[in-house]
């Protein structure tokens, strides 16, 4: 993910942004700004677990489902709440998952 972000400031020619990130977001700011200190100006960081954790064990089974959506270039919501129910039972926890999808 961090590579996604060198890769977007380079692509737009940026120059040193503020990064912004929450949660999980500012774990990848933060390893952003180590790995790439010349591109980044300054840091915003808000709400991270401040030690390394464990993933969720369901994490891996997400990805998973997450992927397969991916590979089928499905862009219709449903149509992906219909795969990732093979996965995710809890309807909330799979509406979550599909906030960014592109549509």
């Amino acid at each position: 993910m961090s590579g996604d972000i060198v890769q977007f400031i380079q692509d737009h020619q940026l120059g040193r942004p503020v990064l912004v990130g929450h949660s999980m977001g500012g774990k990848v700011v933060m390893r952003t700004a180590l790995d790439h200190p010349d591109l980044v100006s300054q840091l915003i960081v808000d709400d991270i677990v401040p030690c390394k954790v464990d993933l969720a064990h369901d994490f891996k089974r997400y990805v998973v489902g997450l992927r397969d959506i991916e590979g089928r270039n499905i862009s219709v919501q449903k149509e992906a709440d219909l795969l990732l129910a093979k996965v995710e039972d809890d309807i909330s926890v799979r509406q979550f998952l599909l906030t960014n999808m592109k549509k």
